[in-house]
């Protein structure tokens, strides 16, 4: 388990603070007596915390470039979570994508340049920016091969951060994220991928919702796993001189066998076990339903002796039992 005393007196700058991610990573820093602060675009609500940390929320405009200016004193560390994840918007409007996710981040690697500060910067990418992959499990080497305009940006993403971090104006790293399952630190919130979606139909007492074929295999990573590969990450970030890392359980399931493990584990729950409806999927969803993507986690084991500690069964368990 990851120490948190490494943190101890950081000055830690969380952007896209209102979303899943960054708030999963923020409650757990907040156990540290660190200085946190929080940053949004405009008309973002942000979660209640309470902790030991100092906390400060700066809520603006990303892509400009005085926004930064007095934050980034503040800044040993930065995790960049900022973005919109969706694929359908990505495509339909790609001006609009760029605007939400590469120029938050080129803008802030602009005015850590220009007001001369160095923090290292930690940021979210995806593993979907390997396509499809013939060549499995994927590794960092693997070819990249985009097949939508959001995985293009968060390629181009990595590329900036590298870019800037080659010439000395940062330090940084980027996470390559597997599909995210686990509970929600925000109340009321809305399901987060398909593991949650199928806990939450079965909790409502609807069908789990299964595309067809269901045979399409992805990596599936608690929560708690990935917000501990950010938190070691954010500690020897400076040593990985703009390297990508992939962040994964380093095991591959089925749409159909996840659907089978959450109707097993509700079942065993509340005493009934869920339907599972095969339906068509929809157009938007069709190319997804096919491709197979498994990963290989060798590279960020060596790292930064990061291993993902929740295993499959495990983490349907404890989702379940947070959503219930």
């Amino acid at each position: 388990m990851f120490d948190l005393h490494a943190y101890a007196g950081k000055r830690i700058v969380v952007t896209g603070s209102s979303g899943y991610l960054a708030n999963q990573l923020i409650h757990k820093l907040c156990q540290q007596r660190c200085h946190i602060t929080r940053v949004a675009s405009s008309g973002a609500v942000l979660s209640l915390v309470q902790g030991e940390c100092e906390l400060d929320d700066v809520i603006g405009d990303l892509t400009s470039l005085v926004f930064w200016e007095p934050i980034l004193p503040a800044a040993d560390i930065v995790f960049h979570f900022a973005g919109r994840a969706n694929i359908a918007l990505a495509n339909q409007d790609p001006l609009d994508d760029l605007h939400y996710n590469v120029l938050p981040l080129l803008t802030l690697l602009e005015a850590c340049k220009r007001y001369g500060r160095k923090p290292t910067i930690i940021l979210a990418s995806t593993v979907s920016v390997y396509g499809a992959s013939q060549t499995l499990p994927v590794t960092e080497q693997t070819h990249i091969e985009p097949r939508s305009i959001y995985d293009l940006h968060k390629w181009q993403s990595e590329h900036y951060l590298r870019y800037y971090v080659e010439l000395g104006w940062v330090h940084g790293v980027a996470l390559r994220l597997a599909n995210v399952y686990g509970p929600d630190v925000r109340p009321g919130s809305q399901a987060y991928g398909v593991i949650n979606r199928f806990i939450t139909q079965a909790l409502r007492d609807e069908p789990i919702s299964l595309y067809e074929p269901g045979t399409a295999k992805r990596d599936y990573i608690y929560v708690d796993d990935l917000a501990h590969a950010f938190l070691q990450a954010g500690v020897l970030g400076d040593k990985l001189a703009g390297q990508v890392l992939n962040v994964a359980s380093g095991q591959a399931y089925s749409t159909e066998i996840i659907a089978e493990k959450v109707k097993m584990h509700v079942g065993e729950l509340i005493g009934r076990a869920p339907v599972i409806e095969r339906l068509p999927a929809p157009i938007a969803a069709q190319t997804g339903t096919t491709r197979h993507l498994s990963v290989d986690i060798s590279a960020i084991t060596r790292a930064l002796g990061w291993q993902p500690q929740v295993d499959i069964d495990t983490g349907i368990a404890l989702t379940l039992a947070a959503l219930r």
